[in-house]
């Protein structure tokens, strides 16, 4: 991408917002997401489940997310038909640098309608082009989401575990928390 002259990026970041338009259209429902709500469900599973198990980090680590969580804005968006799996390997792009298709449709189905552009974030640049085009997406909310989502990662994981029973995974994701710097990724 950053290969192609400008005229070309500006062109692809065009069809690609264009597709990622045509392909949330086709919504499944007309429902919004609330992720906050569906954070806390998770969280007071843990809280009911294991948290009394949990190491003095693991602890701080739910309650400093609980604390940011508390004060972020709602997080609702609506939900919409997504890839789910998108990045810029996704796309076939032609010798004119045209976008003639997208693979990898494994993982499609609604979504929050964030989902598909948080991969596209390791380019600002292009990132930026695209959302400007798609409209509706406010860059910084999004880098907001990847944020939350981000922090969220490894308590989500121990949710699934203890709702699948699976241990191997609870623990899995306890070793994730107790490896970061608690103070740097959930700090306020």
């Amino acid at each position: 991408f950053r290969l192609m002259p400008k005229e070309s990026q500006d062109k692809l970041a065009k069809d690609i917002a264009l597709f990622l338009k045509q392909l949330h259209s086709l919504s499944l429902s007309n429902e919004s997401y609330d992720l906050k709500n569906e954070m806390l469900k998770e969280i007071n599973l843990i809280k009911e489940n294991v948290y009394g198990l949990l190491n003095s980090n693991e602890k701080k680590y739910i309650d400093n997310f609980l604390e940011l969580l508390d004060k972020t804005p709602l997080l609702i968006c609506h939900e919409c038909l997504s890839h789910n799996s998108l990045s810029y390997s996704r796309f076939i792009i032609d010798q004119d640098n045209d976008l003639v298709g997208v693979v990898g449709f494994d993982e499609l189905g609604n979504s929050p309608i964030y989902t598909d552009f948080l991969s596209l974030l390791d380019d600002e640049e292009i990132s930026k082009k695209i959302i400007s085009y798609y409209g509706e997406i406010d860059y910084d909310t999004l880098i907001q989401y990847k944020d939350i989502i981000d922090r969220y990662y490894p308590i989500k994981r121990i949710a699934y575990g203890l709702k699948n029973n699976r241990n191997d995974i609870v623990e899995h994701n306890r070793r994730k928390i107790n490896s970061r710097e608690t103070g740097e990724i959930c700090k306020l």
